[in-house]
């Protein structure tokens, strides 16, 4: 099972981080190119779940889909250490 806290994670999630910390780890996710399915398996919930918070997210990025997702967070400066409260 994947872990749920890279070591590091892109600038993005800062910008949903008001959201709560399942937004932030699916963006985590997303970011280590796992598909949905896999995503709600690691966290516990149904797949439908995921593509809500999928929705909310690239709502608020202002992004299409979740490959534009995964390569905006991948672009972000991978030096920062992740806390998500």
């Amino acid at each position: 099972m994947p872990a749920l806290t890279p070591p590091c994670l892109p600038a993005a999630i800062h910008r949903i981080r008001a959201s709560g910390q399942r937004q932030g780890q699916v963006v985590a996710l997303v970011a280590q190119a796992l598909p949905n399915k896999e995503i709600a398996v690691a966290m516990c919930v149904k797949e439908d779940t995921i593509k809500q918070y999928l929705k909310r997210i690239q709502a608020k990025l202002g992004l299409r889909n979740r490959t534009a997702l995964a390569t905006r967070t991948l672009q972000r400066d991978l030096s920062c250490p992740l806390t998500i409260p």
